[in-house]
């Protein structure tokens, strides 16, 4: 399966931070590395958290992040795309880029989202309902008939707010979280973050062979770090 869309960041480059009066610090980690987009080989390298010793000599725990301009400031975002054209902006004298959205770039996403058959959106929290319809309904202007599915854990009270919106088992675009999970060439992790703590090996087994898991946000990427786990071995 093919992906219209890769991110390749670069280095980020190391700054010293500032002269401070804290007590000698260590790394609780040597990198903080978030995974972007669908490309394999593409990380990005931030400072570490900095655990300081206590100076009174009883346990104590203080963490702080170093130098956070300066990582702002040293790391670009880039990314690939054959489809889309992007744009450069900066904020904060700090260069991205984006792709500017508008209903005139509907018609590419066929091209975009080419090879993929069912995206299943798994939950229905605070991000849940807006990227579920914002897909459904773009893609139905689109005229493609990429299926977006609901996957709702059995007995959640979301199936009938999922319902009012005009997803249903009937239509085959909501379902069992597992079942959707299983059957979807891309899926959108949606769940909370405790959820996503409890139940990501689950998620990771159920996926089908060569699909794509995309996230909102870094809170996986960190916890699995925290538990010593590489996120791209861990969700093969």
């Amino acid at each position: 399966m093919a992906a219209s869309t890769s991110f390749t960041p670069a280095p980020a480059v190391s700054t010293p931070a500032p002269p401070s009066s804290s007590p000698p610090c260590k790394a609780l980690s040597p990198t903080l590395g978030f995974k972007l987009g669908f490309s394999r080989s593409s990380w990005i390298t931030l400072k570490p958290l900095i655990s300081c010793a206590p100076s009174n000599g009883r346990p104590s725990l203080s963490v702080r992040m170093a130098s956070l301009p300066s990582v702002l400031s040293t790391t670009s975002f880039d990314f690939d795309t054959s489809v889309f054209k992007k744009e450069k902006i900066s904020l904060a004298d700090h260069d991205e880029y984006i792709v500017r959205g508008g209903r005139d770039l509907f018609h590419l996403l066929p091209d975009a989202f080419k090879g993929i058959k069912q995206i299943g959106v798994i939950g229905w929290g605070s991000q849940g309902p807006a990227q579920a319809q914002n897909l459904r309904d773009s893609l139905a202007e689109a005229k493609s008939d990429i299926v977006v599915k609901i996957g709702l854990r059995k007995g959640s009270q979301s199936f009938a707010e999922a319902r009012s919106t005009g997803f249903t088992e009937e239509n085959g675009t909501l379902g069992d979280i597992w079942e959707t999970v299983a059957a979807s060439d891309l899926v959108l992790l949606l769940i909370s973050d405790s959820a996503q703590a409890d139940n990501y090996e689950k998620v990771f087994s159920h996926r089908k062979p060569n699909s794509i898991l995309g996230l909102s946000h870094g809170f996986l990427l960190g916890h699995l770090q925290s538990l010593g786990l590489d996120f791209l071995r861990t969700s093969v």
